[in-house]
This record gives structure tokens, sequence and C-alpha cells, in this order.
């Protein structure tokens, strides 16, 4: 009995710390909506996948040797999704936020290399229609309720982005252009969104 009663004791003391010691889970944003096992697939052929459970993480933060709480968070291609911050090989700036639901002013992102990089939220738009090529295999897609946020250098300023993001709301990075401010042919498509699943 006497040995009952500790086994006892002991299980319930362990459940106890398993309560105590349970990480708090980071869910992902509406306009990146990265549940486990959620996936994207784009027009250059690029696919992005979220890991089929949280995953356990922590980063130190910045310069210093301090570090996070420890918390469940998405796992995205290789790195870890705290909302719409992602984490980056950075010893600076640990992670990179994505975007901001609404047009804010812009927020630094990196500045390795000597050269600031920002990004800003520049407009809430209600659609964007992908166009697809005119074969009649695939018809053109309406997105509603986008987030549009351009990425460029301290140098260039915002008139002189390098990288344009549309985000849908409950699905996710939509359409990516690049430009090169130092070209005269303008912004190009570098991919679209063709199909997605949302794991939620």
């Amino acid at each position: 009995m006497k040995q009952f009663v500790a086994f006892v004791l002991i299980v319930l003391s362990i459940a106890s710390c398993k309560k105590e010691d349970a990480l708090d889970v980071v869910l992902p944003g509406e306009y990146f909506p990265a549940y486990p096992g959620s996936q994207w697939f784009y027009s250059n052929g690029e696919r992005s996948w979220v890991h089929t459970s949280y995953m356990p993480h922590s980063y130190e933060t910045g310069e210093t040797t301090e570090r996070t709480t420890e918390k469940l968070v998405p796992y995205i291609d290789g790195e870890y999704l705290y909302k719409y911050e992602i984490t980056q090989k950075s010893i600076t700036m640990p992670v990179k936020k994505l975007l901001d639901e609404s047009v804010v002013t812009a927020w630094l992102v990196n500045d390795g290399d000597g050269r600031e990089v920002y990004r800003k939220t520049t407009e809430k738009t209600d659609t964007l229609v992908i166009k697809v090529p005119d074969d009649g295999s695939i018809t053109d897609t309406f997105y509603t309720d986008i987030v549009v946020v351009v990425e460029y250098t301290a140098v260039n300023g915002i008139n002189g982005w390098h990288n344009k993001e549309y985000y849908a709301k409950n699905v996710g990075l939509v359409q990516v252009e690049v430009n090169n401010p130092n070209d005269t042919l303008g912004a190009i498509i570098e991919k679209q969104l063709i199909d997605y699943k949302i794991n939620n």
C-alpha cells in the first residue's frame, strides 16, 4: 500500500510539473496563417511548407547572450515564425518583422554589411487579381483584404524599393514583385500563388 501511495504521489508531482512547464503557443497572424501542415505553391516552382506541429524555440536578443522565453511556434522553410516575425541569420537582428496589419511607419529589419534595410506596409487594398496565362487551363484568382509591404535600403529610400509583397487575409503571401531601382525597366512579378492549403 505504501508503495502504491508513493507511486501515485510521484505521478501527480510529475504531472503538475508538466503543467507548470507547458510552453506558450504563438499563433500565426491572419495575413500569414502558417498553421502546422499548411502549404503554399508558387508560379516560379517554390513551395513553402509549415512543419506538422508547433516547435519549441527561443533566440538570443540581439548582440546579448540573453535568450527569449522558449515558446511553441510554427516552423516554416527552416525558420521559426512569431506571428509576423520570422527568424533570420543575423546576430544583431535575430528576427525580421514581415508585415504590419496597418499602414504605419517603417521598421528596420537588417543593418548588416553597413547598410540599413527597412520594411513598410504601404497600403491596404480590397482586391488583388492574379492574372494567369490565357490558355484556359487556370482561371484568374481574386484575393480580398490585401496588405502590401515594400522592402528597401536607406540609401535608395522607399521609392527605390527592391521587393514588394502582397499578403491576403486568411491566405498568406500571394504575390512578390522585384525591382531594380537603378534600372529603367521597372518592377517584374517574381512569383504568384497558384495553390495553397491552410491547415487550420
